[in-house]
């Protein structure tokens, strides 16, 4: 994710929906978390895309890995 690097970690934003915080994972260099009023809502690790922080998403990858075939990475999107 790129930053502003005048801007200083974390960064913090009022969204309709409550305070969104965007923070560095200082434990994995490349990961990013980020909360809601305090709920961590999304991680993603750039340097480690296969990296997956949330009970949720080891379920996704594993339907994933599943249903595809073997061979080159998938690419996917997932919202929500």
């Amino acid at each position: 994710m790129p930053n502003d690097p005048a801007e200083p970690l974390p960064v913090l934003r009022e969204t309709a929906f409550g305070t969104a915080k965007l923070m560095p994972d200082l434990d994995c260099p490349g990961g990013w978390r980020l909360t809601m009023d305090g709920t961590p809502q999304s991680y993603v690790d750039l340097t480690h895309p296969q990296h997956l922080e949330f009970e949720y998403t080891h379920r996704l990858g594993h339907r994933a890995d599943t249903v595809a075939p073997p061979g080159p990475p998938l690419a996917v999107l997932h919202l929500g």
